[in-house]
């Protein structure tokens, strides 16, 4: 009885220890999009409340508690794979955004990318601006469509990123001086036609 006292003290302590987190937003120069401010105490959570399930799936009193169990285990690992591809999304929108929306030269010479970062943008912004609404990680990672939409353009902004650094490889071949030139300064430099 205490041990299946103990397993229910961890559990209550869970579910409250994630209805408390709250994930915070910051809107992102002037493009109208907030953004995901930190998640370390999420990942934190993430990384404590995981190792306590499983050390909870391998006690011998779990019996009554299990599927409470498992259904945390899988919440968890949902947050785990959504937060994860949400702020890799979130830094590769964040670095693209002004070359393939602010940069003519850059969506003339690669259009089918631009095309396709067009594509991420508008996801990346319907996903933020439901989930700005939503402080509560739990809610936010766990909402119908929201991984595979993170999932989808992480794919889409990787080609995006593919293609963006043979473009400026070619560049760098033709002009060997760009080779010093920082991908960010090259991108400006041929943005502006200075090439």
């Amino acid at each position: 009885a205490r041990m299946e006292l103990k397993i229910d003290r961890q559990l209550t302590k869970i579910d409250s220890h994630w209805m408390g987190l709250v994930l915070e937003y910051v809107g992102f120069g002037g493009t109208g999009v907030a953004i995901l401010k930190g998640h370390e105490a999420v990942t934190e959570a993430l990384d404590e409340h995981e190792v306590i399930l499983q050390n909870m799936m391998s006690n011998r009193y779990m019996g009554f508690f299990e599927e409470r169990i498992i259904t945390w285990k899988t919440k968890l690992s949902t947050v785990h794979t959504t937060i994860d591809d949400w702020v890799e999304v979130q830094r590769q929108w964040c670095s693209l955004e002004a070359i393939f929306i602010g940069s003519e030269d850059i969506r003339a010479q690669l259009p089918e990318d631009a095309a396709r970062f067009d594509e991420v943008d508008a996801l990346f912004r319907a996903q933020m601006t439901d989930a700005s609404t939503t402080p509560n990680p739990l809610d936010a990672c766990t909402r119908q469509g929201r991984a595979e939409a993170f999932a989808k353009a992480l794919v889409l902004l990787e080609e995006c990123n593919r293609s963006l650094n043979d473009y400026l490889e070619t560049k760098r071949r033709k002009f060997p001086r760009f080779y010093f030139v920082a991908a960010a300064d090259l991108i400006d430099v041929l943005s502006r036609g200075k090439h």
